[in-house]
């Protein structure tokens, strides 16, 4: 099922390939193939070959669920999948 509500989930994984990629690719499509709006958030890290990497966000309007990491860990050249609620900022204050 679908993480919804009022708290914003983040998914984050290590990519190790362009077959990887395309794979994180295809599956959020599958998953964003409803009406449904996602509120979720996704960052990976692309893995560079002289041992470095770069992270990108990818965007905010996933639809993210606990099936869908547990299928991406399982995608080989995708890593170190984690779903987490995303820390929201305090609130502003105003102060007379």
């Amino acid at each position: 099922t679908a993480v919804s509500g009022a708290t914003a989930m983040q998914l984050t994984a290590d990519i190790a390939s362009l077959d990887a990629l395309l794979e994180l690719k295809i599956e959020l499509d599958v998953e964003d193939d409803c009406d449904f709006v996602g509120n979720g958030e996704v960052v990976v890290r692309l893995l560079l070959e002289g041992g470095g990497q770069v992270q990108m966000r990818l965007g905010r309007s996933f639809l993210l669920s606990g099936v869908l990491a547990e299928r991406l860990a399982e995608v080989p050249g995708i890593a170190n999948v984690e779903l987490v609620p995303v820390k929201s900022r305090p609130g502003l204050r105003l102060v007379a």
